[in-house]
């Protein structure tokens, strides 16, 4: 009992100390500006509360009340001091007309052909400025139909009682349209091209749906590995902030193989048979007197010596595809034969053995007739210029 009346006693003073016989003192020298209300300190007070309109009450530990955005128009405030749980009176009441200026909408930004933007409390609709022309609108989005890019921002209207002030236009923004699609898709010779499309940075490509490729201008070296019913579809790429991507184009082309070439440069050099390669060649066939001996993926093959042995027979290569047509035999190159390359190879051949022409060859004088008992194969070169005892030959 004598704590309980110590804190009783304790209490009394407290409230002498605060204003004397008759209670807290009320707040003094209210004031008013940009929506912000102050009051004089009052001594001991541990908070205060702001009465509007003679019903709203709110609670604050300063000297200071900064007016949420639902107040606005003729306004009436009283604020009374807090000790705990004791209440001080009301102070007189300031009269007061409050102006709400809005803030300009956020997050304006693009869906598809809808413009949205975050609402604006207290927002009396809106206003969105499309290109030129201002446009109202009740909600937080808008509908535009444009076939060219145009730049967009747009404000929170007031009241019509003037108390909420329209907001400034939110920043503009680029309202974008999407590029063109590539049209006129077409193949040639490994290269695939289409129209080019106004105001792309590059395209994207894809065939039969693989990894995407690209390509900084219209047309891409997609090479000579796609053959059959082929589809193609190139979409436009933009890094202009007015433009989306485009849609894919798309076009089904037919493909047809190719013919691969014969290899060529076939020779023999210490038992292997060696030859160039051949474009778009996945393997090579190896023909013995035009009997299948072996198929090889290098162009090379180390000649069995069987086959090294049978002097005057000869081989021939073929190339090979798993998409292409294969190609025809190559030339022939013979086993034990002799290479003749030019005039004087051919003058010095002897009246017996295996020669091949290796060029074409053509005589400068006379030839000296020889009793030849040999094999010179032609190989599809050709022996001109050629004269035997006054008579001229061009075979």
């Amino acid at each position: 009992m004598k704590h309980k009346a110590k804190l009783y006693v304790a209490a009394l003073i407290a409230l002498a100390t605060l204003g004397g016989c008759d209670g807290p003192s009320a707040p003094t020298n209210l004031s008013y500006s940009e929506r912000v209300l102050t009051w004089s300190e009052v001594r001991s007070a541990t908070a205060y509360r702001v009465l509007i309109n003679d019903e709203n009450a709110h609670d604050v530990s300063e000297e200071e009340f900064t007016l949420p955005v639902e107040y606005h128009g003729e306004l009436t405030f009283k604020v009374a001091s807090l000790f705990g749980e004791v209440i001080s009176e009301y102070s007189a009441p300031l009269f007061v007309d409050a102006y709400l200026t809005l803030s300009y909408p956020e997050n304006v930004h693009q869906d598809g052909n809808i413009l949205r933007w975050n609402a604006v409390n207290q927002a009396n609709g809106y206003v969105v400025k499309v290109g030129l022309v201002e446009n109202d609108a009740e909600e937080n989005e808008f509908e535009i139909v444009s076939s060219s890019p145009v730049q967009v921002a747009v404000l929170a209207n007031g009241s019509d009682d003037g108390y909420v002030i329209a907001s400034p236009f939110s920043s503009p923004i680029w309202f974008k349209v999407a590029l063109a699609i590539p049209t006129n898709i077409s193949y040639s010779d490994g290269i695939l091209s289409w129209t080019a499309v106004e105001h792309a940075a590059s395209y994207q490509i894809t065939i039969d749906d693989g990894d995407a490729l690209s390509s900084s201008i219209n047309q891409i070296n997609v090479g000579f590995d796609n053959v059959g019913n082929i589809n193609f579809k190139v979409k436009a790429i933009s890094d202009d902030e007015r433009y989306f991507d485009s849609a894919f184009g798309e076009a089904n082309i037919q493909i047809a193989p190719l013919t691969l070439s014969a290899p060529t440069n076939v020779r023999i050099i210490e038992g292997v048979l060696l030859f160039d390669a051949v474009d778009h060649a996945t393997s090579y066939a190896i023909f013995h007197e035009t009997v299948w001996l072996s198929e090889v993926t290098e162009t090379q093959y180390q000649i069995p010596n069987v086959v090294l042995s049978a002097s005057g027979t000869y081989l021939q290569v073929q190339a090979l595809s798993d998409i292409h047509s294969d190609s025809l035999l190559s030339q022939k190159v013979y086993l034990g034969a002799i290479e003749l390359h030019n005039e004087a190879d051919l003058r010095s051949m002897g009246e017996s053995g295996y020669f091949v022409l290796a060029s074409d060859i053509v005589l400068t004088s006379a030839w000296t007739s020889k009793d030849f008992q040999g094999v010179l194969d032609g190989n599809n070169h050709t022996i001109s210029g050629l004269s035997i005892t006054g008579s001229h030959s061009s075979n």
